[in-house]
């Protein structure tokens, strides 16, 4: 999931306005720990939990986190 990222932050002029995780910290931690240079790169990451329960938020731009509410049955 995040192999491309180097590619596709080197295009200039290029903004990078959302990433969505849908999955948890426990089903996809690597992404989790991802969590501030993702924050660095795109205007927004939108997650379930964005209090950092389950992962660390050290490095994080909290601004950045946004609340996806998502409907379960």
């Amino acid at each position: 999931m995040l192999d491309n990222l180097d590619e596709v932050t080197a295009h200039k002029g290029v903004t990078l306005k959302g990433f969505y995780i849908f999955d948890s910290p426990v089903v996809n931690p690597l992404i989790y720990k991802a969590l501030p240079t993702l924050t660095s790169i795109f205007e927004d990451v939108y997650i379930h939990d964005t209090h950092g329960d389950g992962y660390s938020l050290e490095g994080v731009d909290q601004s950045k986190l946004r609340k996806v509410f998502q409907p379960r049955k």
